[in-house]
């Protein structure tokens, strides 16, 4: 199984969005052409370190978190949060990333797969996901894995 390149010599240049604002509000047809970028990156390290005050946290229990805000034109953010006791974070990390191993585990994914490797610094992933009680759907987005300074992916 393949695993991202986590020092590729290319470095990304910052920032192009001001802010998560101006992110959301971006035109979209232009934002699905461009892999991610180092910015967006920082943009979600930032949401990720906000308060879920005014969020509607739809799971709260030890091992997760799930936290969801709806904003106009039918958009919705999702952050969450999981801890998996006794597993290496390594080792977490290939089972969400390898589309092999994680296909045996997660049940709402009815396939994934790899289309191109490297566009950019990141992958493009191409998967279908069966919800039960609604009509399936699939995606096709940009991939991008950062290893941070204190080892988290």
């Amino acid at each position: 199984a393949r695993t991202p390149s986590l020092a590729t010599g290319k470095v990304l240049k910052k920032p192009f969005f001001k802010s998560w604002d101006d992110f959301m509000n971006f035109d979209t047809t232009f934002k699905h052409r461009v892999p991610i970028t180092l910015c967006e990156r920082d943009l979600l390290l930032e949401k990720e370190q906000e308060s879920t005050r005014n969020w509607d946290v739809c799971v709260d229990r030890n091992e997760i978190r799930v936290a969801k805000v709806q904003h106009g034109g039918g958009h919705i953010t999702l952050r969450a949060w999981a801890t998996v006791p006794g597993v290496n974070i390594y080792v977490a990390f290939f089972l969400f990333y390898s589309c092999e191993e994680r296909v045996k585990w997660d049940k709402v994914l009815s396939g994934i797969k790899s289309v191109e490797m490297n566009a950019q610094g990141s992958d493009v992933v191409y998967s279908q996901m069966r919800i039960p009680g609604t009509t399936p759907r699939d995606f096709l987005q940009y991939r991008r894995v950062f290893l941070q300074g204190d080892g988290s992916i």
